[in-house]
């Protein structure tokens, strides 16, 4: 009877093993969809990048340690103008907050605003540190509000609208020089990314 019993279980669990990989094959999506979703993402970045008359890249290091954050936002600062230079995207830089929220209530330039926070950084044990890259702007938008039966109001909303967004998180026994030149490593490799399809959205269609 035991043996019965053991030999159901395994027909059980080899029948529910089989179809949880069908269900994996099947939620895996088609070249189709993969197409459908790669164009409205790029159509997406070229309606979310194009038209602006700079970049306002802002090194918001409030909440870290004081040499990580010196080391990251002078290692970002020179990377953009670097990168500026070769693309030929107008960037401008700034450690002020003021400048930043200036920047997208004007709606003008695209702020890129990389968010530092370090974490036992004065107690002699690991640090760590959360970095965080974002593209946006200050955006003013009608939504409708149903009201039951009758005919949809609109109102009007105001607030930050991100239309890029990436981050990372680490952690050291090193020194805070050797930590600091980890991350910011990460963080150029972000902004890299971030501009390289904002001039992919900006150039040219055929």
């Amino acid at each position: 009877m035991n043996l019965h019993k053991q030999c159901i279980t395994c027909l059980l669990l080899t029948c529910s093993a089989t179809m949880a990989v069908a269900q994996v094959q099947a939620q895996r999506p088609s070249a189709r969809d993969s197409a459908q979703a790669d164009a409205y993402i790029k159509r997406n970045a070229r309606e979310n990048f194009n038209r602006w008359s700079g970049i306002l890249l802002y090194c918001n290091e409030a909440s870290a340690d004081r040499v990580l954050a010196g080391i990251i936002c002078a290692d970002l600062f020179k990377e953009v103008r670097i990168l500026a230079a070769a693309t030929g995207l107008p960037v401008d830089t700034t450690r002020s907050g003021f400048a930043s929220g200036l920047a997208s209530a004007l709606n003008r330039s695209l702020v890129i605003e990389a968010t530092l926070l370090t974490t036992g950084t004065d107690n002699g044990g690991p640090s760590g540190a959360s970095l965080r890259l974002s593209a946006y702007t200050h955006t003013r938008a009608l939504i409708s509000v149903p009201r039951g039966s009758e005919p949809s109001d609109t109102m009007t909303r105001r607030g930050t609208l991100v239309v890029w967004e990436r981050s990372a998180v680490g952690a050291s026994s090193a020194t805070m020089a050797e930590f600091g030149a980890k991350m910011s490593e990460g963080l150029q490799q972000m902004l890299k990314a971030l501009l390289t399809e904002m001039l992919e959205a900006r150039r040219p269609r055929s």
